[in-house]
């Protein structure tokens, strides 16, 4: 897919990077990322696709945006308190950079939800702190990208995770 002028403008900087350049930018553009969790980890790092380009980010987390979140929360604004952090940082992020489509799931991402969703979306890093341990106890699947390994790493139940997880 061909980039407009305004996408080349833009992503200019990355663009004569020779490691990325054109074909790292379309990989960008070709990504699918499912943030899980958008707090203190999963909003910056959802700023950080967005403004590099990615070209579909889907965010999940059942919380609302809380005064107190503000201060490590970057994506928020103090017109965002009370509303669900997904709706509003899908807004932000299309302001940051309309080429970029945004999916908002204000849920709690549980073991049937993660295998129905997973399937289209690139590996990320989790941004669900404690509530991946939580779900760990709980009896849910959850799944972490490791980079130095560049597959997932697998938690509990072992048993669904393995029969369903390739590698």
């Amino acid at each position: 897919m061909p980039f407009t002028d305004a996408e080349v403008e833009r992503y200019a900087r990355q663009l004569v990077l020779k490691e990325i350049g054109g074909q790292g930018q379309q990989a960008l553009k070709a990504a699918r990322v499912l943030i899980v969790g958008a707090g203190g980890l999963g909003a910056p790092a959802a700023l950080y696709l967005a403004a590099s380009g990615v070209g579909r980010i889907g965010l999940v987390d059942a919380d609302v945006v809380a005064l107190s979140n503000l201060q490590r929360q970057v994506l928020f604004t103090t017109a965002d308190v009370g509303k669900p952090k997904t709706v509003s940082a899908a807004g932000h992020l299309a302001a940051l950079n309309p080429h970029v489509e945004i999916v908002s799931y204000p849920v709690m991402l549980t073991a049937p939800l993660a295998w129905r969703w997973l399937g289209p979306w690139s590996p990320a890093p989790s941004a669900a702190g404690p509530a991946r341990s939580g779900c760990s106890r709980a009896g849910h699947a959850t799944a972490v990208w490791s980079r130095r390994r560049r597959r997932m790493r697998r938690s509990a139940p072992w048993s669904e995770l393995s029969a369903r997880w390739p590698g």
